[in-house]
């Protein structure tokens, strides 16, 4: 079992960058010509603010995220303005972060 106090937050979101980015959407995509890779992308209503984001991204993950440490979900339901909906959650994965300080 994992106790609280082994479990690390790695600051995944800054939220000043974010909130001067202004997310606007997420895409969703099938790459055909790499066997059907999934691919996600968001749409920053800054784009350069958006790519300060993802170049710190790089910066503490590298170019892939080998720990598998950033968790994206995708929670499907009701939205209290819009109906049927989704949220996008961005955050550490917590289990990962722990197995990759340990190693």
């Amino acid at each position: 079992m994992v106790k609280s106090k082994d479990i690390t937050n790695i600051g995944l979101i800054n939220p000043h960058q974010w909130e001067r980015a202004r997310w606007r959407a997420t895409g969703y995509f099938v790459n055909e010509k790499a066997n059907n890779l999934p691919c996600m992308g968001f749409i920053f209503h800054k784009s350069r603010c958006g790519e300060n984001i993802f170049s710190q991204w790089q910066n503490q993950f590298g170019k892939v995220d080998s720990f598998e440490e950033i968790r994206i979900s995708i929670i499907q339901g009701l939205d209290a303005c819009e109906g049927i909906g989704y949220i996008i959650h961005l955050s550490s994965d917590p289990l990962q972060t722990l197995g990759c300080r340990k190693k």
